[in-house]
């Protein structure tokens, strides 16, 4: 499953580092992704080494990111500059970040891919696996509920490791700890857990939504529209949770432009439990 990274004499490919934070954000912009500066630092603190830069005549042109969640990793933001595109940069972004996961025991590399770029990820070896759905919610009333669970995190995390089988204490652990976003959980001992998470731009994502079993799902999702319905509300559903993208629906979600779960190396099916994914970027 080797894949060598490469360089051309019109190309390189270089680790990400602080100073190359504001060029990331400039391209996640135009997607309207909502990454504030801190998203990037994050990972940069909790994964040094899985973001790069691609340079044209010392030119930055193409950035791309990962997270690794023990042999688990999934890739994310993978942005080209126009007037870039179609010369092979996306493609030695992506070799250089999948050898680098290889060399470190990752067994599964998953990722969100637009459509446009499925069949780069293909002739790379990915594989499909299912829709990644996107729905949208507009704001549509006050917020009455704006307290935080004060659950301790320890027990969102094992909860989560429960559930899941994917060891992103680490990156759930920052997500939890940070201010701006917010928790809601249900039952006693905790079963279910959404976090809400704020992004640049004015809207909100409901990224994860885990829950024991599905009728705990409802009540997470209303005491969700509750605390944040006066903004707009994103959240990513696997397609295989039917009944969530129905239940999302009857709550006033609308369905934007899905892309395509895929993976390299060995299939996972970790989605038993998750309702609402972590995001496009990070899984």
């Amino acid at each position: 499953m080797a894949i060598h990274s490469g360089r051309t004499n019109s190309c390189t490919i270089a680790p990400m580092r602080e100073r190359d934070i504001p060029f990331a954000i400039s391209l996640t912009d135009r997607e309207g992704w909502g990454f504030f500066r801190r998203d990037f630092q994050a990972k940069l603190k909790l994964y040094p080494s899985g973001s790069f830069v691609a340079r044209t005549g010392g030119e930055r042109v193409g950035i791309i990111s990962s997270v690794k969640y023990d042999s688990y990793a999934f890739l994310g933001n993978l942005f080209v500059r126009d007037g870039f595109r179609g010369h092979g940069i996306g493609g030695l972004l992506m070799r250089r970040t999948i050898d680098n996961l290889l060399a470190k025991g990752v067994r599964t590399i998953e990722l969100d891919g637009v459509l446009a770029a499925v069949s780069l990820y293909r002739r790379l070896g990915f594989k499909d696996k299912h829709l990644s759905l996107r729905l949208a919610r507009p704001p549509q009333e006050s917020a009455v509920d704006r307290a935080d669970s004060q659950t301790p995190a320890a027990k969102i995390l094992a909860l989560d490791w429960r559930l899941t089988g994917v060891a992103r204490q680490r990156l759930l652990k920052a997500a939890l700890s940070d201010k701006s976003n917010s928790l809601v959980v249900h039952g006693k001992p905790v079963a279910a857990y959404a976090l809400i998470r704020e992004r640049a731009g004015g809207f909100y994502t409901v990224a994860p939504l885990v829950a024991t079993s599905w009728r705990q799902v409802p009540l997470l999702l209303d005491a969700v529209i509750r605390q944040r319905g006066d903004r707009p509300l994103w959240i990513g559903v696997p397609e295989p949770q039917y009944r969530m993208s129905q239940l999302l629906a009857a709550n006033g979600f609308e369905y934007k432009k899905p892309s395509l779960r895929m993976y390299l190396g060995q299939r996972l099916d970790y989605e038993r439990h998750v309702y609402g994914i972590f995001g496009p970027a990070i899984g």
